[in-house]
């Protein structure tokens, strides 16, 4: 990754390549409205009529981007909104699952200096993403 200096490599990522990706679905949330005049008519100058116009109400929605799961070749990365979140393999000290009526409804993951994230039914995939991370944190890298 780096060629022994105290600099990272551009484009070079500690963790590698991406092998699966899980995520939540994007939030709409609502920015604001607006009154829009539409006009319907032109201003005909033989007759002066004033052109008449309706008037509707816009709504403006913008989706926030939803968190993810980055199940990478050298560990975990976890990107919200206000942070990041990067666990190598060997960091990952808890990786256990809550089930209720045979179902995963989530996963609690603790790191090794105190970290502690709790994924639950929101994240698509909980599943995949549990036997995923399971498999490799059980095989030798």
């Amino acid at each position: 990754m780096t060629d022994g200096g105290p600099f990272r490599t551009p484009g070079a990522d500690r963790l590698g390549a991406v092998a699966q990706t899980f995520s939540t679905p994007p939030r709409q949330r609502f920015v604001g409205s607006a009154r829009v005049v539409q006009r319907a008519g032109l201003l005909r100058l033989g007759a002066m009529a004033v052109p008449t116009a309706r008037s509707t109400t816009l709504s403006v929605t913008r989706g926030r981007p939803g968190d993810t799961v980055e199940v990478r070749a050298g560990g975990l990365r976890v990107r919200t909104r206000p942070m990041v979140l990067e666990l190598a393999w060997d960091q990952i000290v808890g990786w256990t699952k809550v089930e209720h009526a045979g179902q995963v409804v989530a996963i609690e993951l603790r790191g090794s200096h105190g970290e502690q994230v709790r994924f639950d039914r929101n994240l698509r995939g909980l599943d995949d993403l549990y036997a995923l991370v399971a498999a490799r944190r059980a095989s030798p890298p």
